[in-house]
């Protein structure tokens, strides 16, 4: 049995019916998620069961987070982990998207991070339909039976180690980094995160702190408002105390110092996808866009450790993942979970691989704020194997033309009866008005022709970029 089957048994018992509302009303798990905080007998009920599921699920890591961890190690192939948000949204497609490139993906498990949130249980509550829902939707690839696996479950280290909750790794990377921001931002030259505090403390509010920047496209807090400095500062000043209460931050919004501490927050958020994506042997998976916005500050912060030879595939493997992830490439979102273990089960992957990966190696020294050269040249990978793919279906076409010719009708009713068993609806729109034949002597003949025209199409259409092909002329 799969050892995420007891997990999705857990999700299924609490949250199976909201699912099922989600699934059959074509209504996103956020709206759901949002109906039930604000519906009172709903939420009173899902709030009394919190405490059993979060036993239930943190029960369930105990057991199997030794496993787990050392299965994601031992793991072989191309893998990329997921960050920047609190779990992947099925709406977005993501693990069907990056399933034609990597071979897995590692997900730290959004329900036993809600579970950890300091924040009131109104929120945990709409956090956790919205991502029970979602993880329920994406159960089917959890579950696959292929090796390496599509997609690979985790828990955060720090919500199931010894020191529980202890992010002071994360937390001194995050602080490291907020400090070169700071100086970034203002032209100074702070040395330590103590320094800066004392240097936001000369502002006389957050206010002030924000007019000085002198570099403002760094600050980036809020997607749903335009990115003027000060539109921003509003949305965190309205924003600040949304989710989590207020005596959960060391300082108050309007403090020039709460600048400081959301730098850190974000970076610390930053580091753990990088520090995790290093020790799983992955590429990080960022793709929530203000996540992404301080996923690039940090290495543009860190140009000398990232654009060395060490850190350059992570890079290329960045800009595919974009290229993967762009509104131009949305036709993969029509990609299924069984087309998925059809590529896998036909070792399928590495051939698309190889040709998103073409010409990569004259684009070895892109830096980071010209990951749109990569991204162009997988589009053009792929508009490339679309081009060929058309051309060899064109091509059989082209050869089943010349042994069936079209011009009386001599043989159509006695073809059109003994083929139709044979190919149903896949012969090419022009042979269902083919007159006479030429240049053959007998049915046989013409079922052999046309068989043979079947084998190659069936064959070209379930070749890699055949699948991909057909999920494009979807849109």
């Amino acid at each position: 049995m799969n050892i995420y089957s007891e997990y999705f048994s857990i999700l299924e018992k609490y949250f199976s019916s909201f699912h099922k509302a989600s699934v059959d009303n074509n209504i996103d798990p956020e709206i759901i998620a949002e109906d039930v905080k604000n519906t009172p007998k709903v939420f009173e009920s899902l709030k009394k069961l919190l405490p059993e599921i979060k036993l239930s699920i943190e029960n369930y890591w105990l057991t199997n987070n030794n496993v787990v961890t050392e299965n994601c190690k031992s793991l072989p192939g191309f893998k990329t982990r997921f960050g920047g948000d609190i779990g992947p949204q099925k709406s977005h497609h993501l693990i069907e998207r990056v399933s034609i490139y990597f071979d897995t993906i590692i997900i730290p498990d959004p329900i036993l991070r809600v579970l950890s949130f300091p924040a009131t249980d109104d929120v945990i509550c709409y956090y956790l339909v919205k991502y029970a829902i979602n993880q329920i939707l994406f159960k089917e690839a959890y579950l696959l039976d292929v090796n390496p696996p599509v997609a690979m479950l985790v828990p955060d280290k720090e919500l199931v180690s010894s020191n529980k909750y202890d992010f002071s790794e994360l937390n001194n990377y995050g602080s490291i980094d907020s400090v070169i921001i700071t100086n970034r931002l203002y032209g100074e030259n702070i040395n330590s995160f103590d320094e800066a505090l004392q240097f936001y403390s000369r502002f006389k509010d957050i206010d002030e702190a924000y007019r000085e920047i002198i570099e403002p496209e760094i600050i980036w807090w809020d997607e749903t408002v335009p990115r003027n400095l000060f539109e921003q500062l509003d949305s965190i000043k309205k924003k600040a105390y949304e989710h989590f209460e207020k005596d959960k931050f060391p300082y108050e919004v309007n403090d020039p110092r709460f600048l400081l501490i959301q730098l850190n927050g974000r970076l610390m958020q930053v580091n753990d996808v990088l520090v995790r994506s290093y020790e799983n042997d992955s590429s990080p998976l960022v793709t929530a866009p203000v996540s992404y916005h301080w996923l690039k500050q940090k290495i543009i912060t860190n140009q000398n450790i990232f654009f060395d030879g060490k850190y350059q595939h992570k890079n290329i493997n960045l800009g595919i993942t974009n290229a993967l992830l762009s509104q131009k490439n949305d036709w993969l979102d029509n990609i299924t979970f069984p087309q998925v273990e059809f590529l896998r089960k036909n070792s399928s992957v590495t051939e698309l691989r190889k040709i998103i990966k073409s010409e990569m190696e004259t684009l070895g020294n892109v830096t980071f704020n010209e990951l749109d050269k990569i991204a162009n040249q997988v589009d053009y990978n792929l508009n490339n194997a679309f081009l060929k793919h058309r051309s060899s279906l064109e091509e059989i076409q082209n050869e089943l033309k010349k042994d069936i010719a079209m011009k009386g009708i001599s043989f159509l009713t006695s073809a059109t009866i003994a083929l139709q068993p044979l190919v149903g609806n896949f012969l090419p729109i022009w042979a269902s008005y083919m007159g006479g034949l030429t240049g053959l002597h007998n049915l046989s003949d013409i079922i052999s022709s046309i068989k043979t025209f079947l084998k190659q199409n069936k064959k070209l259409k379930q070749s890699p970029v055949g699948i991909l092909f057909e999920s494009k002329s979807h849109t």
